[in-house]
């Protein structure tokens, strides 16, 4: 057999080696001849494809195939006629055999006490199904594995007539693995499976005496030559494979990456990043072995002014040795820390705005984008590329304009059950055959596309029943036999059915409270279509739960009721695609004893089953390598070119992984020479990713993690990068690592920097015509806030405002009370906040010299944090008698704390600090206790159901009819509230705050909702406790009265504001410090009419804004030009509806 091997760092270059290889076969033989090219994926035929068109403009009568599915082909022409020849078994095969010997033979459990004990968990009687059949995956996974690297295991777990697939002749005594009991277990798994089917690399092993299939008449049409391209990952025996069946083949093989001293020394290979090529130089090594003719066609190309990146990648290849001078840093290999992934996503986007504002010859399909965990990067990707900015860009004229600008992309590598509404659809419906019939249960299947679809039912439909549920409180589906139960759906079917024949009034007399809905239609069809769907699920629960099902028919009982729930819609080809897909994955279950035995096992298996075909299933959006940027996860064996790569979510903990150190992973118990682990495997990734690079290439990482808010350190392989930058290729003290600002609207944007070449000044460029209105240049404020912020300017913002709340439909709206708190306190920041994400942190400036060193410097923080621990220790607990005692304890605990981060003085005077602190608190704790003593603690009140964790007091979701008929339905969350025994009234504790109209919004709003709650078992009335207290005062505590109708007036006029369209600027600390006000009272008007007193307060706030900004104006909107343009003149108006109803609630 002849082999020839060309390597090259450049993948474009071995194309055209191929395509002139393949050219002069073809010129030899006949029209009909077509050459047989092996590729590790679909995506390099694709690369292909388009590189071979670019070069000769038209490409046929090519054909691609995957390794094995190649060397099958080449076996059955060979061995067709072998009575011993059959289709050979895939891993999915080999799986449903392991889980049937497993299911068939329970004596073998009782000679593996570890597996049985893992199979058969505490509390069952029989092998669980779910872990026996991810087990068997497992297993399936590891026997392929050993065949390509584990030979010998093979061959003594096989017996009889084998023969190693391997090149040279070095035995290998395996002494290490044959010591572990699961090494014997899976011998007899292996053995069990091999005496059903054979594997292509076990027919081999077993084909040196094979009879030989006569040549066919038309052999000349037959590939004499097989062309292997791009395969980083081709293990040793298909190569020994090769040389023993198939010695009159010739093989040219094309590999690209192979390190130019792959016989280097020990030395040279383990300086750092220089074993990210091992698996290539175990390749060299096989190839060596075939007697290869290897030749090295990389190009060089010899330039004056050599970049980082080419720099880095000379390293990579030859070593150290190849680098002569040192560079200075530049954007061609670059290092981003971002604060979180959609600032990582955002600044990627904007330097591809920049990158194709300097290169008018760069496209978009020369730009990859890869991560390693791309399912947690799309919707940061999908948000950003699909939804745009709003940006400022120079048309061919050269004067500014403004638009959304977009970027076309496409992805690939996700899986459908991440984004498939049918899949999504199936799965919801496995909890309630299992019994889990609750409103969210039920809500997730009704709101599934496929479902409604199916159905012929609207969105809008279900958002009524949704609505109806959860004004009747149904929770629960009961069962059938008895009186329905309180808060069920059976009751609450019966209070709308009886709604349409009794009047209300009726309860008195029948005990039952009739409901009569607004649209008797949407009743109907909902009842309808529960009472269908209940009989489907009792159907197919009935007839799955017969012990004498054989597996098809059930099998063919769930199908049915699939088909019957869930349909695809006719203009989503995608989906009916992946319906198709699954069922016809249900259909290879066909004949295979799958069935655990009852019906609850039954289910768990089919929902595994449909999960992991999930992941099997891949889908893609656009058109790979020709619709726009390349996005895609990290992938082995794909080097494609591009000019410009990013490489995002590189952190410590996503890359390069961590091995697979499982019982069962053989491999990990007895590892050898040439072992490639997950982390090796990762890491070969990102060498061949750096030298596809051709101009440019961007590594990112995440800096903090959003949860715990801890510093996060980027991946041991960028530590290797930057630590070779610096001992080889940079200058001292330089570096390629750039720190991305918090947000888009960072001051960094807008600072001026020193010309130059430092690359950083484009990393620090925004297109972003929003951010601007912080630190831009005063001539785009003006802009910016003429075109998107002038809110009587009917061109203004609607062209590219981001959807809200307000674009829901007009029949019911969902408001949430944090919401509605932000708006009040300033309803243009929140519009800035909630539209553009404007916002700016207030910065207070420390200044040392003011300061007393032996004081306390924020002794607020002290009684905050004392208040914390407080609540923590009182967790789903009632408030002691002796609650002093227990807030000591937190004190000391919050004081020590502070003291071992240096924020206390030390010594006596540390101590008589803690002492004033401690008597100031304890002489307002007689006017606490009372308050709070014997009431239960909750972590937090909920309006409507939360994902928060912990005790809840949870609520029915108030709504509130507006005059237009729109009905709006109040959510939210207050953490930390005290219940009263009767539950009549909860407390709000502030722990640091002073009784402020800008504090009492929270309690007011809070109370406001609370009097929209009829149900009998819920809180009534809100009292509060500011906690602040100044030197000898004490706190203050305020309780609001049962009904207010005037809260309730209140409420609808903050709610219409906040759908409205207006959005100005007020605040109500100008209502509160307004010089006529009077505590207790309204106005000293003076006699002077309304309208004068409009014309006051107006002047009033416009010289507040003029000397007093800071102090009224919060940080973002300080940064607007013109601010008192934005206050509109009918701001007294506006502010005795907004603030003066919470101001006499706080002090009337």
């Amino acid at each position: 057999m002849s082999v020839r091997v060309f390597s090259s760092n450049d993948l474009s270059e071995l194309a055209r080696i191929l395509q002139d290889s393949i050219s002069g076969e073809l010129e030899q033989e006949n029209g009909l001849y077509s050459p047989l090219v092996v590729i590790p994926n679909k995506s390099m035929e694709t690369w292909l494809y388009l590189e071979f068109a670019k070069r000769k403009g038209v490409v046929f009568n090519l054909r691609f195939l995957f390794l094995e599915k190649a060397i099958e082909e080449l076996l059955k022409r060979k061995y067709g006629s072998d009575p011993d020849f059959q289709a050979f078994a895939r891993p999915e095969e080999r799986k449903f055999l392991i889980y049937e010997y497993v299911q068939n033979h329970p004596e073998f459990l009782l000679r593996y006490p570890s597996l049985r004990s893992y199979l058969i968990p505490s509390g069952r009687q029989n092998i669980d199904p779910t872990r026996l059949f991810e087990f068997s995956g497992k297993i399936a996974n590891y026997f392929k594995d050993y065949e390509l690297h584990r030979q010998d295991w093979i061959r003594n777990w096989l017996g009889g007539k084998t023969e190693y697939l391997r090149l040279g002749e070095q035995d290998i005594e395996e002494k290490i693995a044959t010591k572990s009991q699961m090494f014997f277990l899976q011998k007899e798994l292996y053995a069990a499976v091999a005496a059903s089917s054979k594997t292509l690399v076990q027919y081999a092993m077993q084909a040196g005496n094979r009879k030989q299939s006569p040549r066919p008449e038309n052999g000349n049409l037959e590939s004499k030559k097989l062309y292997l391209f791009g395969l980083s990952q081709l293990s040793q025996t298909y190569l020994a494979l090769f040389k023993k069946l198939f010695p009159e083949l010739s093989l040219e093989a094309y590999q690209f990456g192979l390190p130019r001293d792959s016989a280097g020394t020990e030395e040279s290979i383990s300086l750092p990043c220089r074993r990210w090529a091992s698996p290539f130089r175990s390749l060299f090594a096989s190839w060596n072995l075939t007697g290869a003719s290897i030749r090295n066609v990389s190009s060089v190309r010899e330039r004056k002014d050599k970049s980082v990146l080419t720099s880095f990648q000379e390293y990579l290849l030859v070593g150290p040795n190849a680098l002569s001078d040192r560079k200075h840093s530049d954007a061609s290999l670059v290092i981003l820390e971002a604060p979180g992934i959609f600032r990582e996503v955002e600044a990627v986007f904007h330097i591809i705005l920049s990158k194709l504002d300097e290169d008018p010859t760069l496209n978009l399909t020369d730009i990859g984008i890869f991560c390693p965990n791309l399912s947690q990067y799309r919707p940061a990707i999908q948000s950003v590329f699909d939804g745009g900015i709003p940006a400022k860009l120079i048309n061919e004229n050269g004067s500014p304009e403004f638009s959304v600008r977009t970027l076309p992309y496409t992805i690939q590598d996700i899986r459908a059950g991440e984004t498939s509404p049918f899949l999504n659809g199936i799965l919801s419906v496995f909890p309630l055959l299992l019994g889990k019939r609750s409103r969210t249960e039920f809500f997730a299947l009704f709101r599934n596309s496929c479902f409604q679809k199916k159905w012929d039912i609207s969105a809008e439909t279900v958002r009524e029943w949704e609505e109806l549920s959860r004004e009747l409180s149904l929770f629960l589906d009961d069962s059938q036999e008895g009186p329905p139960l309180p808060f069920s759906f059976r009751n609450g079917f019966l209070r709308l059915s009886m709604g349409e024949v009794l009047p209300t009034v009726a309860e008195e007399e029948t005990s039952f409270s009739p409901y009569s809905a607004s649209d008797r239609k949407t009743v109907e069809l909902w009842i309808g279509t529960w009472k269908r769907l209940e009989e489907m699920t009792d159907r197919v629960t009935e007839e799955c739960g017969r012990s004498e099902i054989d597996p098809d028919g059930c099998l063919d009982s769930f199908t049915s009721f699939l088909r019957e729930l869930l349909g695809p819609t006719e203009d989503s080809p995608e989906e009916n695609s992946i319906a198709s897909e699954l069922f016809s994955k249900f259909g290879s279950l066909r004949g295979k004893a799958w069935d655990p035995g009852n019906f609850e096992d039954r289910l768990r298996f089919l929902e595994v089953f449909v999960r992991e075909s999930c992941e099997g299933i891949p889908i893609r959006k656009g058109k790979y390598l020709t619709g726009g940027i390349t996005v895609s996860s990290l992938q082995p064996m794909r080097p494609i070119p591009f000019r410009h790569i990013f490489l995002l979510g590189l952190g410590e903990v996503e890359f390069p992984g961590s091995e697979d150190r499982s019982a069962f992973n053989l491999r990990h118990l007895s590892p050898r020479d040439g072992d490639v682990t997950n982390r090796q495997l990762n890491e070969l990734l990102l060498y061949e990713t750096v030298l596809s690079a051709k101009e440019s290439l961007n590594l990112s990482f995440v800096s903090v993690d959003s949860s715990s808010e801890e510093e996060m350190a980027p991946s041991p392989s960028i530590l290797q990068m930057e630590q070779v930058l610096r001992d080889y290729v940079l200058h001292p003290e330089e570096s390629t690592r750039v720190l991305l600002p918090l947000n888009k609207h960072s001051r960094q944007y807008f600072e001026p920097r020193p010309e130059g070449k430092d690359f950083r000044i484009r990393y620090f460029e925004t297109y972003d015509i929003s951010s601007s209105a912080a630190y831009g240049f005063e001539k785009d404020k003006v802009e910016y806030s003429k075109t998107f912020l002038d809110f009587r300017n009917p061109r203004s913002v609607d062209p590219i405002r981001k959807p809200d709340v307000r674009s829901e439909t007009e029949a019911e709206i969902t408001l949430d009370l944090k919401d509605l708190i932000r708006f009040w306190r300033s309803p243009l920041q929140h519009f800035l906040r909630s539209q553009f994400g404007l916002f700016v942190e207030e910065q207070k400036e420390d200044n040392p010299s003011s300061s007393e060193p032996f004081r306390l410097s924020d002794p607020l923080r002290i009684l905050t944090k004392s208040w914390e621990l407080f609540f923590k220790a009182l967790s789903e607990k009632s408030v002691p008698k002796d609650s002093l005692e227990l807030f000591r304890e937190s004190r000391e605990k919050a004081i020590s704390a502070f003291g071992k981060k240096g924020f206390l003085p030390r010594g006596k005077y540390g101590r008589v600090e803690e002492i004033l602190l401690s008597e100031r608190f304890e002489r307002s704790w007689s006017k606490i206790s009372p308050l709070l003593e014997d009431r239960d603690f909750y972590e937090a009140i909920s309006f409507g159901e939360s994902t928060k964790q912990g005790r809840i007091l949870t609520l029915p979701t108030p709504t509130l009819t507006l005059k237009n008929g729109s009905r709006i339905r109040f959510t939210g969350l207050k953490e930390s509230i005290f219940l009263s025994p009767e539950m009549r009234s909860i407390v709000l504790v502030y722990p640091n705050s002073k009784k402020k109209l800008k504090n009492g919004i929270e309690p007011f709003l809070i109370q406001s909702i609370l009097d929209l709650v009829r149900t009998e078992h819920s809180p009534k009335t809100v009292s509060v406790l500011f906690g602040y207290t100044a030197r000898d005062g004490a706190p203050e505590i305020l309780e609001f009265e049962e009904n207010g109708s005037e809260r309730t007036e209140f409420l609808k006029y903050l709610t219409e504001e906040y759908l409205g369209a207006e959005r100005p600027l007020l605040s109500p600390d100008f209502w509160e410090d307004f010089p006529l006000r009077k505590s207790g009272t309204l106005f000293d008007s003076g006699g002077k009419e309304k309208e004068e007193l409009g014309r006051e307060f107006l002047q009033w706030v416009h010289e507040s804004l003029e000397y007093e900004l800071s102090d009224y104006v919060p940080a973002t909107l300080r940064l607007l030009p013109s601010p008192k343009r934005l206050v509109p003149t009918n701001a007294f108006e506006l502010s005795e509806k907004l603030y003066d109803p919470v101001f006499r609630g706080l002090f009337s």
